[in-house]
């Protein structure tokens, strides 16, 4: 049906053309308001199907709109693109609230541990914080011995039984140095004097993000056997002092690395990477002479694992 002529010379409104396959007694009824169309049908029951194109004519040309049955293209946005603005809504008020649940959480613990720990924000700010932010907690004898446990349940069979390390002193430092640097762990053999022998010393940061895997490295220095390390320190073995620490440190991360340490302790934006050329030099001695020799020479003293050890290095040192 064309829309009636605007002899006034008014602004042309527009026009609609109906088809009702199926139904003679159909009718529908267009209106326009300003930028709003309503339509409405009635004893439309037989109709199968309605299509219904509607053109402003005094709009821009090829500003046509079509609609079939009750979906519009143009105008209002269509049922996926609604449905993905809303996802896209509820997920950035998701992220919103959880970043005022960790902030609360963040601002609570804070003065908890400061309240607890007011000696520490003074002497170790900066790993005080740090630990609040990753969510770790500071140091103490139960985390470290969760460790040691690992590290028995790993090696047990290799480690000698008479170590001074069954009962070594652990003690907490808020700023641990060694030569100036910073550390994160840091072992101390046991010292002769009048009265027998000192205990071994194990020293941790107290904040430290790497906790449970630092632990279980200075406690395989401690199981370190005294063959071992003085085979790697004898003057006949021909080894320079990097080559000693790489072989000492390489070894004992290499065996951390190992150990099944719960790593509940690290946060997971931090990923633990110490001694890496260190390590990389052991995994060459290992494919060399297997890693059952490397754990008898380094834990059980073993005297001829210690001259293949040796014999490897010098190969792969050249």
């Amino acid at each position: 049906m064309p829309a009636r002529p605007n002899m006034s010379g008014a602004r042309p409104r527009s026009f609609a053309s109906i088809t009702v396959p199926g139904s003679a007694d159909a009718s529908l009824s267009v209106s326009r308001s300003a930028s709003t169309v309503t339509s409405r049908a009635r004893s439309a029951s037989s109709a199968s199907h309605v299509t219904i194109e509607i053109s402003d004519l005094a709009a821009p040309q090829g500003s046509v709109a079509s609609t079939r049955g009750d979906q519009s293209e143009a105008g209002d946005p269509t049922p996926a693109s609604t449905l993905a603005m809303r996802l896209k809504s509820k997920s950035k008020r998701f992220l919103f609230t959880c970043i005022k649940i960790y902030t609360s959480f963040l601002a609570v613990s804070s003065g908890i541990k400061v309240a607890t720990n007011a000696r520490d924000v003074v002497e170790a700010p900066a790993g005080f914080f740090l630990t609040i932010f990753a969510g770790t907690a500071r140091a103490d004898g139960m985390q470290v011995q969760v460790s040691n446990t690992a590290v028995l349940r790993e090696y047990g069979a290799f480690i000698n039984t008479q170590t001074q390390c069954v009962h070594p002193t652990i003690r907490f430092v808020n700023t641990l140095k060694l030569d100036g640097k910073r550390v994160g762990g840091l072992y101390e053999r046991a010292n002769a004097n009048a009265n027998g022998l000192d205990p071994d010393v194990i020293s941790i940061d107290t904040y430290n993000l790497y906790l449970p895997r630092i632990a279980a490295h200075e406690y395989l220095h401690c199981y370190t056997h005294q063959n071992f390390n003085n085979a790697i320190y004898d003057r006949n073995a021909g080894l320079d002092s990097g080559t000693q620490r790489k072989i000492i440190e390489g070894a004992t991360e290499y065996l951390t690395r190992k150990t099944p340490v719960s790593s509940s302790g690290d946060p997971l934006f931090v990923i633990y990477k110490a001694y890496g050329d260190y390590v990389k030099f052991i995994k060459t001695i290992v494919r060399d002479i297997g890693e059952e020799t490397l754990k008898k020479a380094y834990l059980s003293g073993d005297a001829e694992s210690i001259q293949k050890f040796l014999e490897a290095v010098r190969r792969h040192s050249i």
